[in-house]
């Protein structure tokens, strides 16, 4: 009897210990069950085909880091990273996407479902994705701010001008390398400007690339007075010419045609009957 006890103990450490060292995969699959169950029961109005896609179909997880940084693979400390997770299905013949918002660790261990999300993703146009870009980079490094100028931020658009900033630090605040410098003076430089509500100054973010064609990044935000901004600043007669603008150029400089005999002759005839006449 002894023996049928200890090794019923034995089978419950062992079960409780296996419990508690399952994968990760493990744990998403769970979570995945959770916000499946959830969503059939929150949202009433899909048919019964979408339903049943719900329900057979594997989702897409999408994450975003709100606090702390993972532990390291196998820390004896306890993870302390908190993440949001929107488990979402694209649904067949539904414009919107189906998301289940959840908070919990990295591992999704302790995810549990807090409320559904149904929304269309419209892909922003370059330059209005450039400026949400700089107007969140400025307003996360320049922390000092005067509260009206960061309601200026928030709430108007800036100026985009093409810039010639020096380029001697990168964001984290080392100093560039020669290889790193080569490299970024390769790319175009624009620069967003806020004015400032107090006083004449004003407010950059200095990005790398075109905002115009999507490939603008955040480089650097300063705070500078409208002397260094025109020192900054690339006028038009500095401008490299497009290759169009060199098209047009050359149209203009095009030499005149030579003119033919006839063209002389009536032209010789013209100025001696005006010298006859006179």
């Amino acid at each position: 009897m002894k023996k049928i006890l200890r090794l019923t103990a034995l089978f419950m450490l062992l079960a409780i210990a296996l419990s508690g060292c399952q994968s990760m995969e493990f744990y998403q699959e769970r979570a995945v069950n959770r916000a499946r169950t959830y969503l059939l029961k929150e949202c009433r109005t899909l048919t019964l085909e979408q339903r049943e896609y719900v329900k057979f179909n594997k989702p897409l997880i999408m994450s975003e880091s709100i606090l702390g940084k993972p532990s390291p693979h196998n820390s004896s400390t306890a993870d302390s990273h908190v993440v949001h997770f929107c488990i979402t299905w694209a649904i067949p013949e539904q414009e919107e996407l189906y998301m289940v918002y959840g908070v919990s660790s990295g591992t999704m261990r302790m995810w549990f479902p807090e409320r559904l999300i149904i929304k269309n993703f419209i892909n922003p146009k370059p330059l209005e994705k450039a400026i949400t870009d700089g107007r969140n980079y400025v307003l996360q490094t320049l922390l000092l701010l005067p509260r009206a100028d960061v309601n200026r931020i928030r709430f108007s658009n800036p100026k985009v001008e093409e810039t010639r900033y020096e380029l001697n630090l990168t964001p984290e605040g080392k100093k560039t390398t020669p290889e790193q410098l080569a490299a970024l003076k390769k790319l175009s430089q624009y620069s967003l400007i806020w004015d400032d509500i107090e006083g004449p100054g004003k407010t950059l973010v200095i990005g790398m690339g075109d905002p115009h064609q999507g490939s603008w990044r955040p480089f650097s935000s300063i705070n500078i007075t409208p002397e260094m901004l025109q020192k900054l600043a690339i006028s038009e007669q500095e401008k490299p010419l497009t290759p169009e603008d060199e098209l047009l150029e050359v149209k203009e400089v095009k030499k005149e045609e030579p003119k033919t005999e006839i063209e002389r002759l009536l032209e010789s005839l013209s100025t001696q009957n005006e010298s006859e006449s006179k």
